[in-house]
Formats: C-alpha cells, structure tokens, sequence
C-alpha cells in the first residue's frame, strides 16, 4: 500500500523528475490518497495553465484523468473527528525543528489513517508515504513512516 500526496500523484501525468521511475513504482500497488490531493492536483494544473505551460483543453483533460484514475485509488475524505484528532496530535508533538504546512498536516493525517487500516490486517500491508517534498518527508518520518522520494530516482 503505498500513501500518494499531491505532488507524488502529478508524477503519475507529468513529466517530472523521477516521474519514469515512479510510474513503474506503482504498478501493482493500493495506491492510497487524500480526498485533498485531488484538489491540490486542480489548483496545481490551474497554475500551470495560467503560466502558459499547459493550454486549457490540456489541463482539463489531465484533471479528467486524475479524476477517472482516482476511481481505483483508496481516497481518504478529508475531515471528521479520528482525522482531526491525528491532527491536533501530530502538530502539538512536533519538535521545534521541525516544520509542517497546514495542508501537509492534513495529508499526514489522511496517511495515518490509511497506515491503520494496513496494520489492521494480519499480516499488516507494507506501507509507503511518497512525496517528493522533503520538509514532509522528514516529518513523516518522524511519524514513523516508511518513506520513498521519487526524485531521488533519476
């Protein structure tokens, strides 16, 4: 089971760094996200649009897809209490040191909760958190996550 957030499941349309590897990556795999990625991943191509990269008919089309794909995804909904209370508990127990987005708090939550349902089962599910931002990487794994960097693989 592996934890995609926003900019790991743009991997999977873009071409990006690491983004070969990664589409090799998860094949096969529960590909698990946040009812947030998808939409982070729709301001994302707005921004992209705007900045002249994509034309509009393109970014439509690629948010279709990430929208039909995600019907074979795990998504997580964002909000209700187990999710908030995750949360509370991960920002008010971060070391100083340590720096989390709001948003980014709420794809670590939305991760929790998929890591649980992988621990319930016996035997637990392997489980990966993959980001490419390495700031959430780190507080990931501090939350005892597994994690994996796309970018990392060239």
């Amino acid at each position: 089971m592996i934890f995609l957030d926003s900019n790991a499941l743009l991997k999977l349309y873009l071409p990006e760094i690491g983004a070969n590897w990664f589409r090799a990556f998860v094949v096969g795999q529960q590909v698990v996200i946040s009812e947030l990625a998808l939409f982070e991943c729709a301001t994302v191509l707005r921004r992209l649009y705007t900045e002249g990269r994509y034309s509009k008919d393109e970014t439509s089309d690629l948010f279709a897809q990430i929208i039909q794909d995600s019907t074979g995804y795990q998504v997580i909904p964002i909000g209700g209490e187990p999710q908030l209370n995750r949360l509370l508990l991960l920002i008010l127990n971060l070391p100083m040191t340590l720096r989390i987005r709001t948003l980014d708090s709420i794809q670590l939550a939305a991760a929790a909760v998929a890591l649980e349902a992988a621990n319930s089962v016996v035997p637990p599910e392997p489980f990966v958190f993959v980001s490419s931002d390495r700031q959430l990487l780190q507080v990931a794994q501090f939350q005892g996550f597994a994690t994996e960097n796309p970018e990392t693989h060239l």
